[in-house]
């Protein structure tokens, strides 16, 4: 079964905006921590996750990933403040590469004005869950802060909180989740029957490498549906496609000196 890109290392990256060489950092090479163990039922699930969403009509009902994709074509396309606004959307739904990127986009002044109290405000949201590479990010934006930008963070910290806290978005993507699976066909009673969903191909505007099926009971899986569970999986997943992976931070480039004029022989 075909992975799905949306989902997928690639997108999990991408979502950050090249978040490491955007930030202005000395070069070094960061620790790679080690990869999460996964037991076979956990394998099974991150993977029938990834294949799901690869259907239009999943992605649709999951607004965490649907406004992070739209966001990032936007940017892809240069259209950087209807990203921010797009990205603010998914980051109402705890999604934290989104606030990572909202964190990224403030930091540089792209798409919007430069606001560095704001953009720390939004990485220390998105490093609430542990991502490594954004605690990272996090305790960096705070080094580079002065005495008044740091209290200026705290305070814009508190107003984002107070629409943004897990505890609320949390409970919006519930909401969204359970009003989509009880909109989805199939029994009440539990029963999902034996049918196949088909995911789009290339051919009909998606990114993928061909058709890919799915059964019911994978369509209907509570990892798909219930919030809690969904969140513990998309953890999952960012700890083996990001956080597992090495990175070289990039700092700002410096002008090489010029060079001794070589004696002519």
């Amino acid at each position: 079964m075909t992975r799905c890109l949306i989902f997928s290392a690639r997108v999990a990256a991408g979502a950050l905006l090249a978040l490491a060489a955007a930030t202005s950092r000395p070069v070094f090479a960061q620790a790679t921590p080690a990869t999460p163990a996964m037991d076979a039922a956990q394998a099974r699930a991150l993977r029938s996750l990834e294949d799901m969403v690869a259907i239009p009509g999943v992605l649709k009902e999951h607004p965490d990933l649907y406004y992070r994709q739209l966001a990032m074509n936007a940017y892809g396309s240069g259209s950087k403040p209807k990203a921010l606004k797009l990205f603010l959307y998914a980051a109402g739904y705890a999604d934290k590469p989104s606030q990572a990127a909202l964190a990224t986009m403030y930091w540089n002044g792209d798409g919007t004005a430069m606001d560095r109290p704001r953009a720390y405000a939004w990485m220390d949201l998105a490093a609430s869950r542990g991502y490594a590479k954004l605690v990272t990010s996090r305790e960096y934006y705070w080094s580079q802060l002065n005495e008044d930008e740091r209290a200026q963070a705290l305070r814009v910290g508190r107003e984002i909180l107070a629409e943004y806290d897990d505890t609320l978005t949390m409970r919006r993507l519930r909401q969204k989740l359970d009003h989509a699976r009880m909109n989805v066909t199939g029994s009440r009673l539990g029963f999902v029957g034996n049918g196949i969903v088909k995911a789009a191909s290339k051919d009909e505007g998606y990114d993928q490498e061909g058709p890919s099926t799915a059964s019911l009971s994978d369509y209907y899986s509570d990892a798909i549906w219930k919030a809690d569970e969904y969140a513990q999986l998309k953890d999952l997943q960012w700890q083996v496609r990001v956080d597992a992976m090495p990175s070289v931070t990039v700092g700002d480039l410096q002008k090489a000196a010029p060079s001794a004029p070589q004696p002519v022989k």
